[in-house]
């Protein structure tokens, strides 16, 4: 199996996962110039961060060196919101130094969508990607 960083957003009014490979989506970032966006740490941001919905292992966080807390996060637009694709781990660790603002691709859904990858739905698949492919950011 070849390694790739997966995320997966599922969507709370359908249920529907999508699995976006963020290696790719990184290399169209970088190949087309899109630059990053001084984002604010708003008031919703920072309650999904206090419940813990973003999915982020506060052990790992905290081992992120402060060089990795200036990488933009790559912030993919859903509708008329936004999701974070790569760097939940960066942001809440710059929440928990006190930071209002982190730096983001922001990326419109006509250019992430092209990075969308159908995955079974198989446990054991899982755990064996988990386990082989999945490289926390």
């Amino acid at each position: 199996m070849i390694g790739a960083t997966v995320y997966t957003f599922v969507d709370a009014a359908t249920g529907e996962p999508t699995h976006i490979l963020v290696d790719v989506l990184q290399r169209i970032i970088d190949q087309s110039g899109i630059p990053p966006t001084d984002c604010a740490l708003g008031e919703s941001l920072i309650d999904a961060l206090k419940e813990g919905s973003l999915g982020v292992e506060e052990d790992y966080a905290r081992t992120l060196a402060d060089e990795a807390l200036r990488v933009p996060l790559v912030v993919c637009e859903w509708g008329h919101t936004h999701i974070i694709a790569d760097g939940a781990h960066r942001l809440w660790r710059r929440w928990q130094r006190g930071d209002a603002n982190f730096l983001a691709y922001v990326v419109p859904e006509r250019i992430w969508r092209a990075c969308v990858v159908d995955l079974p739905g198989d446990g054991a698949f899982w755990d064996d990607f988990n386990r082989t492919a999945k490289i926390r950011t």
